[in-house]
């Protein structure tokens, strides 16, 4: 598994620092914060905690035929 250090798309004011840990076939398995932001200290919101799972989630994966 593997660990990708980054920050949180969203534009808070505060730029939460994330990580993020991948399985061996690129999936996103979890969603962390990092403890090393001063600011945050390891908090991230509950829509970014839950990010792994919605980016997932009603994907459309085909074109419409309408």
């Amino acid at each position: 598994m593997e660990v990708i250090e980054t920050i949180c798309p969203r534009d808070c004011h505060d730029t939460c620092f994330i990580r993020c840990k991948i399985d061996h076939l690129g999936k996103i398995v979890s969603i962390e914060g990092d403890q090393t932001n001063p600011i945050t200290q390891g908090f991230i919101c509950a829509r970014t905690s839950k990010d792994s799972v919605r980016v997932y989630r009603n994907r459309v994966l085909y074109p419409s035929l309408y």
